[in-house]
C-alpha cells in the first residue's frame, strides 16, 4: 500500500511540473520558468529525465534549482517538506474596483490538512508566488511571495516548514525578488533581489539572497547597480577618512581622499561598510554605521553624517 501511495505522489509532482508550469507573472520581469515546447499538432512535448543525482552528497533530499510560480486561481501539489505526503498551495488574487488587488496564498500540508497556512496581503498593486529549493539538503521547500504596495514599496515574504514539522515560519523584508533570463534561480546562488538602502543615498541595490531557516539571507555584496540614475561618480565635499583595500574588500592602510576627488560607490553589506573605487581605479573602504535612533538617525561614517561627504544626489 505504501509502494501505491508513494507512486501516486510522484505521479502528482510529475504532472504539477509539467501541466502547471506558469507564465510570466504580472511582475515586469516575469519568471524564468518556461513550459516545454510542443512538438508537432497533437503530439505530446518531449519529455525531460530528471537530473542525475549520483554526485550529490549524502542525505540528498530535495530538488537542485527548482523554482517555480504558481499562477492566479490555481493550486499546487508538491511535497514541500519531504514527508512523502502531498501538500498544496493556491493562490488567489482578487481586484478591486479602487485597482488594488487583495492577495491570498494558501498552504495545506497532507500531515496536518485541517491546519492552513495562510499569507494575505489587503492591497498591492503587483505580486510574484514561487515556491523553490534553496538547499536541497535541508529537507525543505520554500514559498516566496513578493508584493509591491505604493511607490516602489516591496515586500517578500518567505514561508517554510518549521524545524520540527509542526508548522509554518514566516519571514518578512523588503525585498524586490527578480528571476528571470538575465536572473536565473539556482540553488547555489539562490535569487537575485534588490532592497532599498541608505548607504551613500537612497537607492536600490541588488545581491544574490537565499533562504534558510533564519530567513532571507543576502549571499553575496549588494552591488551599485550602474543602471540607476543616481548611480555612478561622487563627488566629495570634505576630506573622507578611509581604508585602502584589494579586491576581496580586506582592508589595508588608513589613507585619506581629499575634497574634490571623485568616488564610484561599488559594494557594501549595508551595515557596516562600503566599498568604493577612486580615479585611479584602486579601492578603498569605508567603515559605517546605521543609525536608527530619534536623536541619530542615518548612516555615518567615523562618527559623522554620510551628507556631510558627499553630493548626494538623492539624499536620505
Amino acid at each position: 500500500m505504501k509502494r501505491i501511495y508513494a507512486l501516486f505522489i510522484a505521479v502528482c509532482l510529475v504532472l504539477a511540473l509539467t501541466a502547471c508550469t506558469a507564465a510570466p507573472g504580472s511582475f515586469p520581469w516575469g519568471l524564468y520558468t518556461e513550459a516545454p515546447a510542443a512538438t508537432e499538432a497533437g503530439e505530446a512535448p518531449e519529455a525531460t529525465s530528471a537530473p542525475e543525482l549520483t554526485d550529490e552528497p549524502a542525505g540528498y533530499v530535495g530538488n537542485r534549482d527548482f523554482c517555480m510560480e504558481i499562477a492566479n486561481n490555481s493550486s499546487m501539489p508538491l511535497d514541500i517538506d519531504f514527508d512523502s505526503l502531498a501538500d498544496t498551495i493556491a493562490v488567489k488574487a482578487d481586484t478591486e474596483a479602487s485597482g488594488d488587488i487583495a492577495l491570498k496564498v494558501s498552504i495545506t500540508r497532507g500531515a496536518d490538512p485541517e491546519k492552513p497556512c495562510e499569507y494575505e496581503v489587503s492591497y498591492c498593486y503587483d505580486w510574484q508566488v514561487f515556491v523553490c529549493d534553496c538547499d536541497p539538503t535541508d529537507s525543505r521547500m520554500e514559498v516566496i511571495v513578493c508584493f509591491v504596495q505604493d511607490s516602489e514599496d516591496y515586500t517578500s515574504a518567505a514561508l517554510r516548514v518549521n524545524a520540527e514539522g509542526s508548522g509554518f515560519d514566516l519571514f518578512e523584508d523588503g525585498y524586490a525578488v527578480m528571476i528571470n533570463e538575465e536572473h536565473p534561480f539556482t540553488s547555489e546562488k539562490g535569487f537575485y533581489a534588490e532592497c532599498e538602502c541608505d548607504v551613500l543615498g537612497t537607492r536600490f541595490l541588488g545581491a544574490q539572497v537565499t533562504v534558510d531557516g533564519s530567513g532571507f539571507t543576502p549571499e553575496t555584496e549588494f552591488d551599485f547597480a550602474p543602471s540607476n540614475e543616481w548611480y555612478g561618480d561622487m563627488t566629495l565635499i570634505a576630506d573622507l577618512p578611509v581604508r585602502s583595500c584589494d579586491e576581496n574588500g580586506t582592508p589595508g592602510d588608513a589613507v585619506t581622499v581629499p575634497a574634490g576627488e571623485t568616488i564610484i560607490p561599488r559594494t557594501t553589506d549595508c551595515e557596516t561598510y562600503v566599498i568604493m573605487e577612486l580615479a585611479d581605479g584602486s579601492l578603498v573602504r569605508a567603515d559605517i554605521e546605521v543609525r536608527t535612533g530619534e536623536d541619530a538617525w542615518g548612516v555615518f561614517i567615523g562618527g559623522v553624517k554620510q551628507d556631510e561627504y558627499f553630493d548626494i544626489k538623492y539624499a536620505d
